[in-house]
């Protein structure tokens, strides 16, 4: 069965605030990290307002959130700040390092699927009914885009080094903009179906984008996407290296879909769970040490860049969806 949530809805922070630059995408899929190594805690967001935490990327407790709406996206940038969004235009933000949480106003009631940042200032949010918003301003504020669509969106890329953002969503719909996201050009639709996440690097010029019936499109120019052999089942996040060459990708049925040469090849890996996986995100100070979730509360570590997986206890039981790349 398709999931009804778009699998954006929980973000894991693996150590918010171990590096002052945030991650290059958002939606399907990121943070940044503590507790594998970079000395704050790691976080997780879910459903029903569900807020997680960790120091030391194995055991999670759970902590409070100023809301009762679930959580479809969370990222952090550096150590003190980091956003979750979700239902009905939720977001919530912390500016000291988790401590607490406090309500921010998104100025819509739309249901909120992905968040990127570029900085501490600068970053997009996305949702339903072709939703965009960007602050300018760390969060305190938010205003809308517009932009040529009004299909659901899923996920959001932008990028530190050069200010290109992708956006992707229903249909299998792709926007592009050049200035940071405040303005995307006419949408394009370069495979017929639903894109659920987005990563792009802007220092190698590389995006890959996934979703249902496993469809994999890449970019090597940030320009033109070509779609690549479709993996064995829907896929609904991923995480791409900095430098472009190791992807994985997460979804149905407990599916790892990975390669470690920009796409040229893949392998399914497995990750040991019969439960739809739903987010995926590696550390940067130790690139092989990721996470993934899922449905029921699946919870997962590697420790070899994706090939191989191992359980983790999970305090909840509910539904955890989306990743950024950490």
């Amino acid at each position: 069965m398709k999931p009804t949530h778009a699998f954006v809805v929980a973000l894991l922070l693996m150590g918010c605030g171990s590096k002052s630059q945030p991650p290059t995408g958002g939606g399907g899929s990121g943070g940044t990290g503590g507790g594998s190594g970079g000395g704050g805690s790691s976080w997780l967001t879910g459903a029903s307002a569900t807020l997680l935490s960790t120091s030391d990327g194995d055991r999670f407790i759970t902590r409070s959130a100023p809301t009762t709406a679930d959580l479809y996206s969370l990222v952090c940038v550096g150590h003190q700040d980091g956003w979750a969004a979700g239902a009905e235009g939720t977001i919530i933000g912390t500016h000291d390092g988790g401590a607490t949480w406090s309500v921010e106003s998104s100025g819509v009631t739309t249901s909120l699927r992905a968040l990127a940042f570029s900085d501490l200032e600068h970053g997009l949010a996305v949702g339903d009914a072709g939703v965009v918003l960007r602050t300018v301003d760390g969060g305190a504020s938010w205003q809308r885009v517009a932009v040529a669509t009004a299909a659901d969106l899923r996920g959001v890329a932008l990028s530190s080094f050069d200010g290109r953002a992708f956006i992707v969503g229903a249909g299998g719909l792709v926007l592009r903009s050049t200035d940071g996201g405040v303005s995307f050009g006419a949408a394009s639709t370069p495979v017929a179906g639903e894109l659920r996440a987005v990563r792009f690097r802007g220092e190698v010029g590389a995006g890959v984008a996934v979703g249902d019936a496993g469809l994999v499109l890449v970019t090597h120019d940030g320009t033109t996407w070509q779609p690549l052999a479709r993996a064995p089942g829907d896929l609904t996040a991923l995480s791409l290296a900095a430098d472009g060459a190791r992807i994985v990708a997460v979804g149905a049925a407990g599916l790892v879909w990975r390669s470690s040469d920009g796409g040229a090849s893949w392998q399914a890996s497995t990750s040991g769970v019969s439960a739809s996986l739903a987010t995926i995100g590696f550390s940067d100070e130790t690139p092989d040490l990721g996470w993934a979730a899922g449905a029921h509360g699946a919870l997962l570590v590697t420790h070899d860049g994706g090939a191989t997986f191992r359980s983790l206890p999970s305090p909840t039981t509910l539904d955890l969806y989306a990743v950024e790349d950490l």
